[in-house]
């Protein structure tokens, strides 16, 4: 374990070059925000990130666009525009975590207006609350670049979903109880229309018949919503038992995640 951990840090550490970059080792080393916002707790737990991240974040408010859209990577040397949900999602994830642990509630006052223009941007991308746009989703999960078995709109709405509730918690922060409720409201909007879309029987986004076994879905498909609350009660526990055969049977106790799942998955298998 603390080899592992030690991997980690300098892992973490090698990527801390004025941006967060992706690697170290090969010629890219660009600050991609789905690796960022991915690795924002730990790189927090292991370092004092207030000033980096808060300079970041203002890389960040330069680089969106005027209708809310932020880029893949920041600065945008390439101009990937609109970022993956999951990568755009950094501009509130990283002010958020950083809330949490220092308690400053300057970041989110600086970048309210930030946050709110990426969630109202992705509301745009929507049809009944269901985001209709993916890039890379679940990024490389074993053996493969982009996932097979979990459906690229499953990972963006969860995604605005994780927003809205976060910019609704942010914004009582900040003493903005109206704006606070409108997007608590909204995320109860997102959730049932994630449910109605993607919870077929007692599984996530099922993608059929695996031989003679039952339709099955994916190890991330199941864990995002278990992690998030998502889960209607009524089927907590069936959702959950899909989550662990995949991961028992299916796989001999192997990960089937990419980046996304990945980091979510061992806090919802403790959480249940």
């Amino acid at each position: 374990v603390n080899n592992i951990h030690r991997n980690v840090v300098w892992g973490q550490l090698s990527n801390l070059m004025s941006i967060p970059t992706d690697c170290p080792q090969r010629d890219e080393r660009m600050g991609w925000m789905g690796d960022a916002q991915l690795t924002v707790e730990e790189a927090i737990c292991n370092f004092d990130m207030a000033g980096f991240y808060t300079k970041w974040m203002r890389d960040i408010k330069e680089a969106q666009e005027k209708d809310g859209s932020v880029p893949d990577v920041v600065p945008p040397y390439w101009r990937l525009y609109p970022a993956d949900p999951a990568w755009g999602t950094a501009c509130v994830t990283i002010p958020w975590y950083l809330y949490l642990y220092y308690g400053d509630k300057r970041i989110l006052e600086e970048h309210y207006e930030v946050m709110k223009g990426w969630v109202d941007f992705l509301g745009t991308k929507t049809e009944g609350h269901i985001v209709k746009y993916s890039k890379y989703g679940d990024w490389c999960p074993p053996s493969y670049v982009r996932s097979p078995d979990t459906p690229g709109e499953l990972v963006s709405t969860w995604c605005y979903y994780q927003d809205v509730v976060a910019l609704s918690k942010i914004a009582h922060a900040l003493g903005k109880p109206t704006e606070a409720q409108k997007y608590a409201e909204l995320s109860e909007k997102i959730k049932e229309a994630f449910n109605k879309e993607f919870l077929k029987n007692d599984q996530y986004a099922p993608i059929g018949q695996v031989g003679p076994m039952p339709p099955v879905s994916s190890q991330t498909s199941n864990l995002l919503p278990l992690y998030s609350d998502m889960v209607p009660e009524d089927k907590k526990e069936t959702v959950l038992k899909r989550l662990l055969e995949d991961i028992e049977a299916t796989r001999d106790c192997h990960v089937g995640t990419g980046i996304v799942g990945t980091r979510c998955l061992l806090d919802a298998l403790t959480k249940y």
